[in-house]
């Protein structure tokens, strides 16, 4: 059976340089998206799952647990955000806005939840959505500023 020679001109058309670039940059985008998404999601259920053990919590208890998860999702979203290549910085800011942002209204719902259930079940009502959601704006957004500084001594280091 002869051997199939492949030419230099064949190898060339099934490589493309720019075709390949092309698609890295939009499985980049998509796998972006797909991850911003998931993290919404999970958020998002993670907090409605958090509502009736919120109940039985007293407020440090709450903003601890609450400061936990925000460093959790930070360091999850830090990671991804920070390994999927040929992203853009306006992909970066809008993420780093929109997690925090969605992380919010879900401690608004998840205390009008606790709420609605300490009421029902005749046991004090509790405030404090506002200082639930700035523990865990700062703590999500803590693995973001540490990777910047760890940027930043790098940069300097090398200079």
């Amino acid at each position: 059976m002869p051997k199939k020679v492949v030419t230099l001109e064949a190898k060339e058309r099934v490589y493309d340089p720019a075709k390949y670039t092309s698609y890295v940059k939009q499985s980049s985008r998509i796998l972006y998206w797909l991850a911003l998404l998931l993290m919404v999601v999970l958020n998002f259920l993670t907090f409605l799952l958090l509502a009736p053990l919120a109940v039985f919590l007293d407020s440090i208890q709450r903003h601890a647990l609450v400061g936990v998860i925000g460093l959790l999702f930070g360091l999850v979203f830090n990671f991804l955000v920070q390994d999927i290549e040929h992203l853009e910085p306006k992909h970066h800011y809008f993420a780093a806005l929109l997690i925090p942002l969605v992380a919010a209204v879900n401690l608004f719902i998840m205390t009008f939840l606790v709420n609605a259930l300490r009421g029902i079940w005749e046991l004090p009502l509790t405030g404090g959505a506002v200082s639930e959601s700035l523990a865990y704006a700062i703590m999500f957004i803590i693995p973001y500023l540490a990777t910047l500084l760890r940027g930043k001594k790098t940069t300097s280091r090398t200079q």
